[in-house]
């Protein structure tokens, strides 16, 4: 399962963070943003995937992510 992997908690929290910023608006991040942030090299691509799966995010056109579920996101982080 995906909760069992740093990489995928790098992300979320990247993520919760932008969100919190912009006050649950569309974060504008690109894959290359999210690597840069993260210090990933070819991981965020497919963990953003992952969290697409199962409906945790949404991927909005280029550069955008929209958060659809933040609880399952938090649990991920805290997992």
């Amino acid at each position: 399962m995906i909760y069992e992997n740093d990489a995928i908690k790098r992300i979320v929290r990247l993520s919760l963070e932008r969100n919190k910023r912009i006050n649950g608006q569309d974060i504008n991040l690109t894959i290359d943003d999210m690597t840069l942030s993260t210090n990933l090299r070819r991981t965020v691509s497919r963990k953003i995937s992952d969290l697409q799966r199962i409906n945790c995010i949404e991927r909005i056109g280029y550069g955008k992510i929209l958060i659809i579920y933040e609880g399952e996101l938090i649990k991920i982080l805290n997992s």
